[in-house]
């Protein structure tokens, strides 16, 4: 390469002078965007599980919930449940996830585990419609594997959540990680 020669183009100098112009986002609220993020889960020594989800950098959302990013705690327990040792934990089980947030732990069971159905649930309806994308964004929507609804403490679920699994259902393994309950929902 000789420099004398060799130059950096006039359009992308110029591209790169517009967009350096731009005003920056402020912290606060980029923070609130939501964004694609992809996590990888090592199953086994020649299998990963990608699952991806939509998610807000933001520690709490402005309508106070904390479910709309996917924590350490879900992907230390999804680690676990990844390995030798816990996948029988979950595998051919039926679950119920309490505080599911992004759904990651449920979408893992459901989609890599080898769960045979997963009830996600949260106390929030804006976490719960985020949830329903997430499922969609890894190809189980629709699949009976697993539902997405809202479950507050102390309240009934709707009536026929269950009615095509049998009516009613009972449940091998409870999960949460990090679960959070607020007076608020």
């Amino acid at each position: 390469m000789d420099p004398e020669e060799d130059e950096i183009s006039d359009d992308l100098a110029v591209c790169l002078a517009q967009l350096m112009s731009r005003p920056q986002v402020p912290a606060t609220i980029a923070a609130l965007r939501k964004s694609y993020v992809t996590y990888t889960m090592p199953i086994t020594a020649s299998n990963a599980a990608s699952i991806t989800t939509l998610e807000a950098r933001a520690l709490l959302a402005s309508s106070g919930t904390t479910g709309l990013r996917t924590w350490e705690a879900a992907l230390y327990l999804g680690s676990y449940l990844s390995s030798t040792e816990g996948m029988p934990v979950v595998q051919n089980k039926t679950i119920i996830e309490l505080g599911a947030g992004t759904g990651f732990l449920s979408i893992l069971c459901a989609k890599h585990l080898g769960a045979n159905y997963v009830l996600a649930t949260d106390g929030s309806g804006e976490v719960v419609d985020d949830m329903v994308s997430n499922v969609y964004l890894n190809g189980l929507e629709g699949s009976g594997i697993v539902d997405p609804v809202v479950l507050k403490w102390g309240h009934a679920l709707i009536d026929g959540i269950f009615e095509s699994h049998g009516g009613t259902q009972n449940f091998d393994v409870a999960l949460g990680a990090d679960v959070v309950r607020s007076r608020s929902f």
